[in-house]
């Protein structure tokens, strides 16, 4: 993973947004160059949609949620939506305590650790959950959900401008993931990742994250990006070619 040195203090104007994060701290992050230009397609607002299909261990996650909060720091959007599949965790969170939030919390544990890492408090970050501090004093930027209970509901709109950032993408079907996508309003930025290596699906067959990221391609407002490097090291690395 990226090592991290002294976290950066972000200004919540949106004058003072960068054109480029070139000179930026971002976090004091170190990062190679596919991770740059990951972080850059992000910042583009030439585009509207992102995607990553990046291998185990490669900052996907982090450099996601830590764009995607600047963006929103800097004021060029109001929040981040964070969404990860449910359905193909349906069984085992059926076995957990609690209601459909509660249940949903342990799948959420990359946002978590990520904002930990960035140097932030995920309870003040993030607005779901139980007892968030973050939803008291108007810190909470960051919504987390599954795709549950999607259909039918709006991500963003011309007053409310949204990160969209899909998790996990290879967990959702062809239509699961299409359901999510068809719900962005324009002014929305959307950020797709995954590892087409790591499906958890029955049939991996039914995936919709490579499908959809090659319908896609090519298009003006789209970026495809890549992670080739396992940053947790080569036990990691070596699985996941398993």
């Amino acid at each position: 993973m990226p090592s991290k040195k002294k976290p950066s203090e972000p200004v919540n104007m949106v004058e003072n947004a960068p054109a480029d994060l070139s000179g930026h701290m971002f976090y004091g992050l170190e990062m190679d160059p596919e991770q740059k230009a990951f972080r850059d397609a992000i910042w583009d607002r030439g585009n509207d949609i992102i995607f990553c299909n990046a291998k185990a261990g490669s900052g996907k996650t982090l450099i996601s949620v830590a764009t995607a909060m600047l963006l929103v720091q800097y004021g060029l959007f109001d929040e981040v939506i964070y969404m990860t599949a449910g359905g193909v965790h349906e069984r085992r969170q059926g076995l957990l305590p609690g209601d459909i939030n509660q249940k949903s919390e342990v799948l959420f544990t990359p946002v978590r650790q990520a904002i930990m890492r960035l140097g932030h408090d995920p309870d003040r970050i993030i607005s779901s959950g139980y007892n968030a501090i973050g939803q008291k004093d108007g810190t909470a930027i960051v919504t987390c959900m599954t795709d549950s209970y999607v259909r039918g509901i709006n991500i963003g709109d011309a007053d409310h401008k949204v990160i969209f950032l899909i998790d996990e993408a290879e967990n959702f079907t062809v239509d699961g993931l299409k359901t999510l996508l068809s719900r962005v309003n324009d002014g929305s930025k959307t950020i797709v990742i995954g590892h087409d290596k790591q499906c958890d699906l029955q049939y991996k067959q039914d995936s919709g994250f490579t499908r959809a990221l090659e319908h896609f391609r090519g298009h003006e407002r789209c970026a495809v990006c890549k992670l080739t490097r396992n940053y947790r090291g080569w036990v990691s690395a070596w699985a996941d070619e398993m």
